[in-house]
């Protein structure tokens, strides 16, 4: 069931990151605060994906140039 919902699911991301219950946020920070924790997490994951894309880039330069 949390599957299907990826909004709920990312809610128990952040609390397991801020020690903190869904109920907890759900509570106390406001939604703009919690757009902005998505958005800075969002953020994080492409520049992650960017790195890991041009480590790959690289390594496949480096084999290529080996041949």
């Amino acid at each position: 069931k949390l599957r299907a919902r990826p909004f709920r699911r990312s809610l128990f991301s952040l609390a397991r990151e801020l020690c903190m219950t869904v109920a907890e946020i759900e509570t106390r920070m406001t939604a703009r605060e919690l757009a902005e924790w998505f958005a800075f997490y969002r953020i994080e994951n492409d520049e992650a994906g960017a790195r890991e894309l041009g480590r790959r880039a690289e390594t496949s330069l480096a084999n290529l140039r080996r041949r």
